[in-house]
């Protein structure tokens, strides 16, 4: 750190912001970091504002200008700024003390100095109170995909430090953008530079009536503009690595443009989804499915099921019976060339189907399970949409006579409490690697930590309890009392994630089933919109 002591500019672009000014100045000045200069700018205020900033003298830098937006402002502060490094500090907005200091210090710990650091950051009111939630983002998503910090709108202009090579290399504010001068430039930036979060909170960013996001009328045109010229920009492959598919690429924008009613955006996401979903469909028939029939025992309703799966409107398919005797014999079954039997010759019936399986993607079920005649054609739809090795549908349970969709608990001591999904509403991509395992379902629990989305969708009726014996269940009690709460009583900041392992770990030495889904440490559930 000593030897890494960069001068750095805070600009403050000012328009009649005689109401709160003072305070941003302040918050500037008493900087735990002491190579700093501060540099106002007057974009033609007609309030005391330069009164105020007069009243400093030459604890600051002074500018006056006719007014002409905030993005010209900033712009002549670039202009005459002296520093290495760029800080901005909105007049109405406050730094806390040690702001610059944690991201210099951050910086000289870094190889690369060329880089944009960005952090979390909290909300006052007009009177410096704390308003409602400080903004914390996910800091390992953010580190793994930094351009999602664009374009979740998860930037705050005030949090950030911008080497000075940065504007010379990527221009400066665009003057003629009112309302998204900051994401466009920062896009460009981008390109060219690392934007990294810190997950600290290092600003106060003020709520009050006056901001441009509700006074200025072009917000909501702007917006959208960014925001289709994003999506026309960014190639597939980068929208595929951010979420997964580019279907849910523009899915999950949704929910952002709505924030800010850029209707525009909207609609051109939703076009796209649709015409994604259009191209889908035209080739959903090339995939072949797998249904692997667990066969606990013959019985006259095996074949009703059967004649049920071959009945789905998903044509393209066939049905491996996995019994446990090779001469399990039944006519109907031989004469159907989209039917096989096959002997279960080990304890891993998923292994086993997924060996024989022909189909690219394989779906279980057994005695207690049926669907309705779309399940398949449906949740193929939506693997395909999603580019997902495992997806899985909501179910309707009859022993408890209750719907379920499967998201589960996240509170460690109450995980005798789970409520366990069954294994014949998961759709499996042939691209999971199979290994061995005592438990067969311990392998697939490992997927569902980031790979596993939901369709909130009812198509499976499931007849068969899903909670795991009296015996296991006070076993699992005692250990999570013994182990997790009274070390939580000693260390407040026990990792979670620990308490996971040692758990699982517990569970697949016992070699229990049902109870796999508490390895969901990180769940990304996705709910199908239906208009789209």
């Amino acid at each position: 750190m000593s030897n890494f002591n960069p001068k750095i500019s805070i600009i403050i672009p000012v328009y009649n912001g005689s109401n709160y000014m003072k305070e941003a100045i302040d918050s500037a000045l008493n900087q735990t970091y002491k190579n700093v200069e501060v540099i106002v700018i007057n974009d033609g205020s007609i309030d005391n504002t330069e009164e105020i900033a007069l009243s400093y003298g030459k604890k600051i830098k002074y500018f006056s200008k006719p007014n002409g937006g905030v993005s010209t402002a900033l712009n002549l502060g670039i202009e005459k700024m002296t520093g290495e490094y760029f800080s901005w500090l909105s007049h109405d907005d406050v730094y806390l003390p040690n702001k610059i200091e944690k991201q210099v210090s951050f910086l000289s710990e870094m190889e690369n100095k060329n880089v944009i650091l960005f952090s979390d950051y909290e909300f006052i009111d007009i009177n410096s109170n704390k308003y409602g939630q400080p903004k914390i983002h996910d800091h390992e998503l953010l580190i793994e995909k930094p351009l999602l910090s664009i374009l979740r709108g998860d930037i705050n202009g005030i949090t950030l430090l911008i080497p000075k090579k940065a504007f010379e290399e990527c221009g400066i504010f665009d003057i003629n953008l009112k309302c998204t001068q900051d994401y466009d430039l920062w896009y460009r930036m981008i390109k060219k530079h690392s934007f990294i979060h810190m997950d600290q909170i290092l600003a106060k960013s003020r709520i009050h009536p006056k901001q441009t996001t509700y006074t200025n009328t072009n917000q909501m045109k702007e917006g959208s503009e960014l925001y289709i010229n994003f999506f026309n920009d960014i190639d597939i492959k980068t929208k595929e690595g951010l979420d997964g598919s580019e279907y849910l690429f523009y899915k999950n924008m949704l929910p952002i443009l709505e924030r800010y009613f850029y209707d525009d955006a909207i609609n051109y996401c939703v076009d796209k989804c649709n015409k994604i979903k259009q191209n889908i469909l035209k080739t959903l028939n090339d995939y072949l499915v797998t249904i692997v029939f667990l066969v606990e025992k013959y019985d006259k309703k095996i074949d009703e099921k059967i004649a049920t799966m071959l009945n789905q409107t998903h044509k393209n398919m066939e049905i491996i019976l996995l019994v446990n005797d090779i001469n399990y014999n039944n006519v109907d079954i031989e004469k159907n060339k989209n039917v096989r039997v096959i002997e279960k010759k080990n304890n891993d019936p998923i292994k086993t189907g997924f060996e024989h399986a022909k189909g690219k993607y394989v779906l279980f079920v057994d005695n207690y399970t049926s669907f309705s005649n779309n399940r398949i054609e449906h949740q193929l739809l939506y693997s395909l949409l999603y580019n997902a090795n495992i997806t899985y549908v909501s179910f309707f349970d009859h022993k408890n006579k209750k719907r379920n969709l499967g998201v589960l608990k996240e509170d460690i001591n109450n995980i005798y409490n789970y409520y366990p999904i069954p294994l014949s509403v998961f759709m499996f991509s042939k691209n999971i690697n199979i290994e061995d395992s005592h438990d067969p379902l311990y392998k697939y629990s490992l997927f569902l930590k980031k790979d596993c989305h939901n369709i909130n969708e009812y198509y499976i009726n499931y007849r068969k309890k899903l909670l795991i014996n009296e015996n296991e269940l006070m076993k699992l009690r005692e250990y999570i009392s013994k182990h997790v709460s009274s070390n939580k009583q000693k260390n407040n900041n026990i990792s979670a994630s620990k308490n996971i392992k040692e758990i699982f770990n517990l569970i697949k030495k016992r070699g229990l089933i049902n109870i796999f889904s508490l390895y969901l440490k990180k769940k990304k559930y996705i709910k199908i919109n239906k208009s789209i």
